[in-house]
């Protein structure tokens, strides 16, 4: 992932005297092109409208720094880039492919980056200073984890010499050798190819049908490479190359044994969850009586082996399993007024219920179990000692497992109280579910409601969503995982979390119909507001089932191809 600089016109953190270290995200090398530098300008929080032609610069001076610790026209050579409005990626993103003539000799660049508008004239500008490095090595050899398109196909060359026997490894080493001089060369595929086809001539290193059989492999790797980075390029939008790229995209659904609910089947809904390429979070209803009874109560496991094996026979994984208090083992309990009679029964019992998942988890190779959901009550300051004895206890048997908490706003923002969960846990977990907007959605969007507009509920004067992740961070050192955020399927479903409207539930879940641009919107706004924070480590989109459905069997919804855009599609 491209690091992303951040930069608010109104809140520098520095003397104004001082210039922005990006050092830590950015540097040039002599002899580089096309580098990009990916900056976000904000306005007061919010992401910079790019009105009146505004474009990026960049000016300054490369060279030796001077006594005052800056590089002026007496040390360095200027230099200077001004953008076009194809460098503007949306929601106040730039992406610079800075020209090698930036980066004209050893040593420190010292200037302005900013924005000017259509007349040149600049409107916002901050001093910053970055390292330019000598020379123009390889720098992605052998630099574990990444390894190019191009050395993946050397590796397999070299994974057959490495499995062979007889003749071939009288040349392993000659092979190896070549491999080295060929990768120094740089990523000229065509320059590779040939010059390993001249060599393997030259020196006689295997046979012909040994060398046809190599050559071949090389060839259409290569071929399947390029042919692969064409269509990457030509279907892939701009902002696709500076992207938070999330390591959980999940959908939920609940399992639960009341017959009112349709079991899921590999035939619906996880044809669809295979369709846009997410895994699943699977949502198990418990029971309880009532709002203070300690007594909570498990379904049989078979309403989730029987998920779990139609999830398999669809191509779908699974990445979390979250219980979920309810009556009736339904979705029917305000979770966040649920205060048990008896706190030790209570406690003895819910340690008992998390062991048992946890188990069930290890068991079927699922990643991640949440501790509960949204149960104010339990995730007291005065209760904390037990959540440490439940993470501990289940860490001990089963140590690879990671361990979340669906936090309800309330619980999410307040840090060091109800929050102090997170301390105990891998990722902070946080339910969520903003009004984007005031207006109504119409079919096809015909209203043209924004999507820019809509991910700039995000930085709500209320609840300042990219701030609470970061304080998360700052902290604990804990990643946030938003484990539910969705919308209903209706005009007003942007505006509120529950509609006004009447909607008719169909007793076939297959044929259930609604406006899918409002979902559609909903993802569009998150996929590309918070999800593109750094701290955010991975969502699960609520739900499959009434009244959060976003697809059915009928057609192929709108919403349904925007997840498969941005999870199937490389984007997330």
């Amino acid at each position: 992932m491209i690091s992303t600089i951040t930069l608010d016109t109104y809140k520098q953190k520095i003397n104004s005297a001082d210039a922005f270290d990006l050092s830590d995200s950015f540097n040039g090398r002599v002899g580089d092109e096309q580098v990009p530098l990916s900056v976000q300008f904000k306005e007061r929080g919010l992401a910079q409208r790019f009105e009146d032609g505004l474009v990026p610069f960049l000016t300054g001076f490369v060279g030796s720094l001077d006594e005052n610790d800056q590089v002026t026209a007496d040390t360095g050579e200027a230099v200077s880039y001004v953008g076009t409005s194809d460098d503007i990626v949306g929601l106040g993103r730039v992406k610079m492919n800075l020209p090698g003539t930036m980066f004209p000799q050893e040593g420190y660049f010292y200037g302005f980056l900013g924005l000017q508008n259509a007349d040149g004239k600049r409107v916002t500008t901050f001093n910053v200073w970055f390292h330019v490095y000598n020379g123009n090595p390889d720098m992605f050899v052998n630099k574990a984890p990444f390894r190019s398109e191009l050395q993946k196909v050397l590796d397999t060359a070299q994974s057959l010499i490495n499995d062979s026997d007889g003749d071939l490894n009288q040349w392993k080493q000659k092979l190896t050798d070549l491999f080295s001089t060929l990768s120094a060369q740089g990523t000229d595929t065509a320059t590779l190819l040939t010059t390993l086809e001249t060599k393997i001539k030259e020196d006689g290193l295997f046979t012909n049908a040994e060398a046809d059989s190599l050559q071949n492999k090389i060839t259409d790797s290569i071929a399947d490479m390029n042919s692969s980075l064409t269509n990457f390029s030509k279907n892939m939008p701009a902002y696709a190359l500076n992207r938070n790229l999330l390591t959980y995209k999940t959908v939920s659904l609940e399992v639960t044994p009341n017959n009112s609910v349709q079991a899921p089947t590999a035939s619906f809904p996880f044809n669809h969850l295979a369709n846009m390429g997410t895994s699943a979070s699977i949502v198990v209803m418990m029971n309880v009586n009532n709002a203070t009874d300690p007594n909570v109560t498990m379904p049989s496991d078979s309403v989730i082996t029987n998920a779990l094996a139609e999830a398999k026979t669809a191509g779908v994984s699974v990445t979390m399993l979250k219980p979920h208090i309810g009556t009736s083992y339904m979705d029917w309990l305000d979770r966040s007024t649920y205060k048990p009679s008896n706190w030790d029964t209570f406690w003895s019992n819910w340690q008992t219920i998390m062991l048992h998942y946890a188990g069930l988890c290890d068991a079927n190779n699922i990643p991640i179990l949440c501790l509960g959901c949204e149960q104010y009550n339990c995730t007291d300051i005065s209760m904390l000692s037990h959540w440490e004895t439940i993470t501990q206890t289940i860490r001990a048997k089963y140590p690879n497992l990671k361990l979340t908490y669906a936090a309800v706003g309330e619980e999410y923002l307040d840090y060091e109280g109800h929050g102090a969960i997170a301390q105990y846990l891998d990722y902070m977990g946080w339910n969520i579910y903003p009004s984007y907007t005031y207006k109504l959605v119409a079919a096809g969007n015909s209203t043209g409601i924004n999507v820019d507009e809509l991910s700039r509920v995000y930085y709500n004067s209320t609840v300042n969503y990219h701030e609470a992740v970061d304080e998360y961070r700052k902290l604990y050192g804990k990643l946030t995982f938003i484990t539910e955020t969705g919308v209903e399927p209706t005009d007003d479903g942007l505006v509120k979390l529950k509609s006004d409207n009447n909607m008719t539930q169909n007793s076939d879940p297959t044929q259930q119909t609604g406006l899918f641009e409002t979902p559609a919107l909903a993802m569009e706004a998150f996929f590309n507001g918070l999800a593109q924070n750094p701290n955010i480590v991975g969502f699960a989109w609520w739900a499959v089932g009434y009244p959060f459905y976003f697809f059915n069997n009928v057609e192929t919804s709108i919403a349904e191809t925007t997840m498969r855009k941005y999870v199937k599609g490389g984007l997330l």
